[in-house]
């Protein structure tokens, strides 16, 4: 008797099955990456951190001066050609914008206008649903803040002095 070898190697259908496994695998694994959330979390990361440089700056400015910056210095700093340049010194090498080149809305106040007793850094975070956002934020119907001008859609995150809540609504 004779006996042919087997041949061996994969069917076609085996490897329709392999192909199969794989392709759910990689759409279950695409599905739970967002790249796109991922990306806002990133620059929302950035906007963290860069309130908090500034806030720190601001700190040590009231330590230096017994005050935080007025207002007529505030709107110096918030221009856009400022973006990353040495105007804060030596308080903050260099002044953060966001990744449009903006930068970040800061209030100032107090009973005395040539010297604030208080301050709010804003901005808006692009993940809605950011644990720092505070609970029910875009519940809030004809909600003010910072200096009355600021409503729920004009920023959902801040820090402040701490004095005050960069959140307390604006009465009047």
């Amino acid at each position: 008797m004779c006996f042919k070898k087997k041949e061996r190697g994969f069917t076609l259908v085996e490897i329709l099955i392999v192909m199969v496994i794989f392709l759910i695998l990689a759409v279950a694994l695409v599905s739970s990456f967002d790249p796109i959330a991922t990306i806002a979390k990133a620059y929302d990361t950035r906007r963290k951190k860069d309130l908090g440089r500034i806030k720190i700056a601001f700190e040590e400015y009231f330590s230096d001066k017994g005050c935080y910056p007025t207002q007529d210095r505030v709107d110096e700093l918030m221009d856009s050609d400022n973006c990353f340049g040495d105007v804060f010194s030596p308080w903050l090498p260099r002044w953060s914008c966001n990744r449009e080149g903006k930068t970040y809305d800061v209030v100032v106040g107090g009973n005395d206008v040539n010297c604030p007793s208080w301050f709010k850094l804003l901005t808006n975070l692009e993940n809605r649903l950011d644990e720092d956002i505070p609970e029910g934020w875009y519940n809030l119907v004809g909600f003010t803040f910072g200096d009355g001008s600021y409503g729920i859609e004009d920023a959902n995150y801040g820090v402040s002095s701490t004095n005050v809540l960069w959140n307390d609504p604006v009465q009047f």
